[in-house]
């Protein structure tokens, strides 16, 4: 979570440089080709039942990035990342078994009502970045969800297929305005490093997680990331939020928390033995 949120910080630098989808696309390319030349794709087996999750990954992660540097180029990157909590929110409620998972999701809802144009009195929380920024969380629901079951069957060798499948949807759109640009070595330099500790760190971890871990706890665990976000924006693009706007993201990490200790507590119930 540190990686990524201090990649998209560094990325918004170089919006006005690069574009929007100038710099998704660099980002998801330059992860693509570190990765698979890392993980040696060419020597993975596609099959057409275990491909279908495969593609929506990678199609999902493609949404989940474009859509977010869209989102967070109107709003600040912290109101960004709470807003797109909804993905992993949703997963939480689906894969929920426990009446009492949905009081956590009710002080998240709260949270994210704090930051609403409804409810908040701020002039920066553009509209159609609110937008962009929910368009982002339906990817990332779905980027989880399918990201568990090609793990299945590509194990760490699915964030670069992946990114591969993300780069063949992005770049359509992105190139032109990435290679319009001034390409300078710094800011070629530039979207290299972003590359790296927004993708190919980041995503690799995330699968490991998700290998290894029930797809309730990863989204519950991964949704600790309004905070990073906020820190990350305030420390380096200098993004303060109104107390309100804290408010939303605290519930948001609260319930969080609160989801992510009910599974441990689940885990760690010992079951009870009857006699033979």
């Amino acid at each position: 979570m540190i990686s990524i949120q201090l990649g998209l910080s560094l990325s918004k630098n170089v919006f006005d440089v690069l574009g929007v989808q100038g710099i998704a696309t660099a980002r998801i390319l330059g992860a693509a080709l570190i990765m698979s030349w890392l993980l040696r794709i060419w020597r993975v087996r596609l099959d057409w039942a275990s491909g279908r999750y495969l593609f929506c990954y990678g199609a999902s992660l493609a949404g989940m990035i474009i859509l977010f540097y869209y989102a967070m180029a109107r709003i600040p990157q912290g109101i960004a990342v709470a807003i797109e909590f909804l993905g992993p929110l949703t997963v939480t409620v689906l894969y929920s078994r426990q009446i009492k998972d949905l009081m956590w999701v009710g002080i998240a809802m709260t949270g994210l009502l704090l930051v609403t144009p409804l409810t908040s009195p701020v002039d920066d929380l553009d509209a159609v970045g609110l937008l962009w920024a929910f368009g982002a969380a339906i990817c990332w629901g779905v980027y989880i969800v399918s990201g568990k079951s090609a793990g299945k069957h590509y194990g760490m060798q699915t964030p670069a297929l992946g990114m591969v499948i993300a780069a063949l949807i992005s770049i359509p759109f992105g190139a032109e305005e990435f290679f319009s640009a001034n390409l300078t070595p710094g800011v070629v330099g530039i979207a290299l490093l972003i590359a790296i500790i927004s993708g190919v760190i980041p995503f690799t971890l995330e699968m490991v997680a998700l290998r290894q871990l029930p797809v309730k706890t990863f989204a519950t665990l991964l949704s600790f990331e309004p905070v990073v976000g906020m820190m990350s924006g305030w420390m380096i693009l200098h993004e303060t939020l109104a107390m309100e706007q804290i408010l939303a993201v605290l519930l948001i990490v609260i319930a969080c928390a609160g989801a992510a200790c009910t599974e441990q507590e689940e885990q760690q119930t010992p079951v009870k033995q009857e006699p033979a």
